[in-house]
Formats: structure tokens, C-alpha cells, sequence
């Protein structure tokens, strides 16, 4: 939850601001894990995201997002419960919420 705040945090100011520095700055980097996860969808029950098969070792992050969004709804975990191929070297990843 609290990188998705950050996150968000840095894309207002950067909207506000009119400049293009907030996308130098080194937490956009492409070898920071988590950068290519996309969120989907979710619901109490589940959680959809999407994350680049390259590079390696997006899932870690992707598990993190979709325990933040279980959270939402007062679920504790998420537990993933199947990865898909999808087009362009995307991986969807579904997650079911566990109290």
C-alpha cells in the first residue's frame, strides 16, 4: 500500500508540475522490481494483475499489490492461485483473497 501511495504521490506532482523530471527520477529505473505490474481488477474475493515476463522477478512485488488489495477488503493474504501467458510477454497473475 505504501509504494502504490508513493507512487501515486510522484505521478500527481508530476501532473501539477508540467515537467518530465519525476520520470528520471532513479525509482523508475528499469531495473526496479515491480516496475512493469499493472493492476487489473479485484474484488473481495480475487485480484488481477498483469506484470512483464522480462525482467525477472516481478512476481515478488505482484504478490505484495495484490496482499495490499486483499487488504481493501479486509482480507490478510493473497494467495496466487494461477499465472497465464498472455500477448506481448505479459504474465496475468490471479490471486485469491484469504482471510
Amino acid at each position: 500500500m505504501r509504494v502504490a501511495t508513493i507512487v501515486g504521490l510522484f505521478c500527481v506532482a508530476g501532473a501539477l508540475s508540467g515537467c518530465g523530471a519525476v520520470i528520471n527520477m532513479p525509482m523508475f529505473r528499469s531495473d526496479v522490481p515491480g516496475r512493469t505490474v499493472e493492476f487489473v481488477s479485484s474484488n473481495a474475493d480475487s485480484v488481477l494483475l498483469d506484470f512483464g515476463a522480462r525482467p525477472p522477478g516481478e512476481l515478488s512485488p505482484a504478490d505484495a499489490i495484490a496482499t495490499a488489495q486483499c487488504q481493501i477488503f479486509n482480507r490478510r493474504t493473497a494467495v496466487l492461485e494461477s499465472l497465464n501467458s498472455r500477448s506481448d510477454g505479459l504474465i496475468r497473475a490471479t490471486f485469491l483473497c484469504k482471510r
